[in-house]
């Protein structure tokens, strides 16, 4: 099996390449990767999003969902991770860069801003309710605890 390298090297370099286009210009490809910073920190806020109301969909009955803002959610996501991919197969060191770093603070900016989960499932363990319902399984584990017999122990008055 022989391998080669096929064109120019542009890994290492400012050349934009995306599908057939090739840009040498310094402020485009500076430009192209603010863009794709943005694009990956957006699908950050898109996925949360959409979590959210994939969540708030799921707890309700079937006739009283809304899809159709799911699913527009959902296609702008599929439109951005298509633009990702393109520019992601641009074979660019900066490229990759970007997109690393550019998640990572997505996530961080997306998760440390966003607004408090109002589903019920956010708002179930701090219920007074579900609060009551783990002292009382707390509770009976240290009764099992307490009842359990170990070879070679004494017994202390039970």
């Amino acid at each position: 099996m022989q391998c080669s390298v096929v064109g120019e090297n542009t890994f290492f370099t400012t050349t934009t390449q995306i599908i057939q286009w090739e840009c040498t210009d310094g402020l485009v490809y500076a430009l192209t990767l603010a863009g794709f910073a943005v694009i990956n920190i957006a699908q950050q806020w898109i996925w949360a999003h959409m979590l959210q109301l994939k969540r708030r969909a799921q707890r309700q009955a079937r006739r009283d969902r809304h899809v159709l803002p799911i699913a527009l959610w959902q296609l702008l996501s599929s439109v951005l991770g298509a633009i990702t991919i393109l520019l992601i197969v641009s074979k660019n060191a900066g490229v990759l860069i970007t997109s690393i770093v550019a998640h990572a603070v997505g996530v961080w900016w997306v998760y440390g801003h966003q607004m408090k989960d109002s589903s019920d499932a956010a708002d179930a363990a701090d219920a007074p309710d579900a609060q009551r319902m783990q002292r009382m399984q707390r509770m009976q584990r240290m009764q099992r605890m307490q009842r359990m017999r170990f070879p070679g122990s004494v017994n202390l008055g039970t």
